[in-house]
C-alpha cells in the first residue's frame, strides 16, 4: 500500500478523503464518484482534457489509453482502449 506513499502522506490523504478513498488515491485507482482531486492525487495531472460546454459541462481526461469522465466535478465514468 504505502510503495509510493510515505505514512505521513498517506494520513495526509485520510484527512482529506476518509479512509477509503485515502487507500484507493493510494493504490493509484480510480472509481466512480471521486474528485478531480482525488484523481489528480492518484493518477497526476492528465496528458489532455476535453471540455464540453452547456448545462452539464462534463470533461473528459485522457491518460494514454484510460479515459476518465467527469460530470459536476466527480467521475461518472472510465474507458480503456
Amino acid at each position: 500500500l504505502f510503495s509510493f506513499f510515505s505514512v505521513n502522506v498517506y494520513n495526509n490523504l485520510v484527512r482529506k478523503y476518509g479512509q477509503v478513498n485515502a487507500k484507493k488515491v493510494a493504490q493509484h485507482m480510480v472509481d466512480i464518484g471521486m474528485t478531480k482531486n482525488m484523481v489528480l492525487d492518484a493518477w497526476g495531472t492528465p496528458e489532455r482534457i476535453n471540455e464540453t460546454s452547456g448545462r452539464n459541462g462534463s470533461e473528459q481526461w485522457i491518460y494514454g489509453n484510460h479515459y476518465i469522465y467527469f460530470r459536476n466535478g466527480r467521475v461518472v465514468d472510465r474507458q480503456r482502449f
